[in-house]
């Protein structure tokens, strides 16, 4: 039997894992509760104080777990229409005591709309940020609109992830967003569109 490099590899991990498993499973061990257990012991004696991640302008809601005023631990709430219970690793880590301050010293994040409401668009140009990599949990949106057969569009010098997920890379030169938007204006005027 012939078998390429890659082809062994997949073999032999395949089998040293499934030798694990099965070797854990015959002893009877179940290591999904073991998981859970150790989650749920870790923030069992925790006050639960809900917040909003100050991070950027997704609004991600948060439950911050904390004993003797220390954090311990922070997820995301999934009452939250914003992000659904999820977080961003950036928001995850970057939040503690003194994140409130950071947005006073560094300024805040600013959006002009609600980031759900993207996923209702036809259209989306996301112009210089890459929002698959910056913005994690809000570009899920554009991604549902997507799904939803909305042409996305990037505007950004650098080819990054958020071109790789879009229609169409417009390349532009760095410091020229002002005369594209300007030309992008014009054209649609003179194409009748609004």
């Amino acid at each position: 039997m012939d078998l390429s490099r890659r082809q062994f590899l997949q073999l032999s991990t395949g089998a040293g894992a499934g030798t694990a498993v099965g070797t854990l499973v015959g002893l009877g061990v179940n290591l999904a509760p073991a998981a859970t257990r150790a989650q749920h012991l870790r923030i069992q004696d925790a006050k639960v104080t809900p917040s909003v991640c100050p991070y950027c302008s997704v609004g991600c809601a948060t439950l911050v777990h904390t004993i003797d005023d220390k954090i311990v631990n922070i997820e995301g709430d999934p009452r939250s229409p914003h992000n659904e219970g999820t977080l961003c690793p950036k928001g995850t880590a970057i939040y503690q005591s003194s994140v409130p301050g950071l947005g006073t010293r560094l300024g805040r994040g600013a959006a002009t709309m609600y980031p759900r409401n993207l996923e209702f668009a036809d259209c989306l140009v996301i112009e210089g940020s890459n929002m698959a990599e910056c913005h994690p949990v809000a570009f899920r949106w554009p991604m549902q609109a997507k799904a939803n057969g909305a042409k996305l569009i990037h505007v950004d010098p650098r080819f990054t992830r958020t071109s790789a997920m879009t229609a169409l890379h417009a390349p532009i030169r760095a410091g020229t967003d002002i005369a594209f938007l300007g030309g992008l204006r014009c054209s649609l005027r003179h194409s009748g569109s609004r």
